[in-house]
């Protein structure tokens, strides 16, 4: 009985242990201003080694793209379009039969 019980309290510590992983994708977030009332959202993600995180644009059938809302910003009027510091990588993928674009 006691092996049983030991088996699950670890099977329990390890299920929990995975769930509590950190995410492989970090993000930051600055403004800076140009005047009063203008200025730049600027976005920094570190994403872990061996992970990528998948473009905005995928294909249909392909992976969920990233996607990044400001539905709650009424007060905040953006202008223009995101620039990136990096391009995506643009690839074929096997699994997705599809190209596909990541960082």
């Amino acid at each position: 009985m006691k092996k049983i019980i030991s088996f699950f309290v670890f099977f329990l510590l390890v299920s929990i242990l995975s769930i509590a992983q950190e995410s492989p994708i970090k993000w930051s977030s600055s403004v800076e201003m140009s005047s009063e009332s203008e200025g730049k959202l600027i976005f920094e993600v570190s994403i872990g080694k061996g992970w990528h995180m998948y473009a905005f644009n995928q294909p249909e059938g392909g992976p969920k793209s990233t996607n990044i809302s400001f539905e709650n910003s009424d007060k905040i009027e953006f202008i223009g379009d995101y620039k990136f510091s990096s391009e995506p990588i643009k690839t074929f993928d096997k699994m997705f039969n599809l190209n596909l674009t990541w960082w």
